[in-house]
């Protein structure tokens, strides 16, 4: 069954894209229509130099804006991804800072935390019964060697009836 989020990653990513594009181009576009006659006549620059330099410094504006717009998703996961490797190394006391987005990274964060606490109990039962057997093993070892010094004790007076005898 498909779960749906608010503001799942999808949209995130659209409207950031979106966000992004209007910043970039809007930003180009003052430079190209607006400031190109104050910039040209300080620098001296054919307009088609000039455009291609605008382009070039959006690509980069772009780039830079969404490596630190990416932390926004990757974050989570990358504490996610830590916890997990913890886990696989058999650390059981992790505990997700699970975000308040409602998105698959949170679901997912959730789910960890459940999964988590499944297996710790999961744990926590297998360590409760194999002391629960430790014990009954070692009162049938106590029992056994109570039968064995009985049945020792009945053997000598069996030898000692069958003398008499």
């Amino acid at each position: 069954m498909k779960k749906k989020y608010r503001f799942n990653i999808r949209k995130k990513l659209v409207l950031f894209t979106t966000i992004l594009a209007i910043i970039t181009y809007s930003i180009s576009a003052a430079y190209l229509f607006i400031f190109y006659d104050y910039i040209n006549s300080i620098l001296n620059v054919s307009f088609t130099v000039y455009v291609l330099i605008i382009l070039l410094l959006g690509i980069i504006w772009s780039g830079i804006l969404a490596f630190f717009a990416a932390s926004v998703i990757t974050k989570p996961l990358q504490r996610l991804e830590a916890a997990a490797s913890q886990v696989a190394e058999g650390d059981l006391n992790q505990k997700i800072d699970v975000p308040k987005s409602d998105d698959e990274i949170r679901a997912l964060g959730l789910a960890f935390n459940t999964m988590l606490n499944n297996l710790q109990t999961m744990v926590e039962n297998i360590h409760n019964h194999f002391e629960h057997t430790n014990q009954t093993v070692t009162e049938l070892k106590k029992a056994a060697n109570h039968s064995a010094q009985y049945s020792h004790v009945i053997r000598d007076s069996a030898t000692d009836i069958s003398k008499g005898a």
